[in-house]
């Protein structure tokens, strides 16, 4: 087993979430974080990823009462 990686972005410290986003499209994936304030956090992402998501709490460095999330589509009104 591999060791974590953490990152963390002072910036966005204190900022209240408005939405979280998961955009898959054929050529464009991200993951966006929308704010209150308007600000938008993105990470782009150029790998395929495996579509499960996870919720948990983390205590002393170990996620920990982790449940899976399930995903729903969103409806796009054209």
């Amino acid at each position: 087993m591999r060791d974590h990686y953490y990152v963390e972005f002072p910036d966005m410290h204190g900022k209240t979430i408005r939405w979280f986003r998961f955009t898959d499209d054929i050529d464009y994936r991200c993951v966006s974080i929308d704010f209150e304030d308007g600000s938008v956090l993105a990470f782009k992402l150029e790998l395929g990823i495996h579509e499960e998501a996870e919720l948990g709490v983390m205590r002393k460095g170990n996620l920990e009462d982790v449940r899976l999330l399930k995903p729903v589509p969103v409806k796009r009104s054209i």
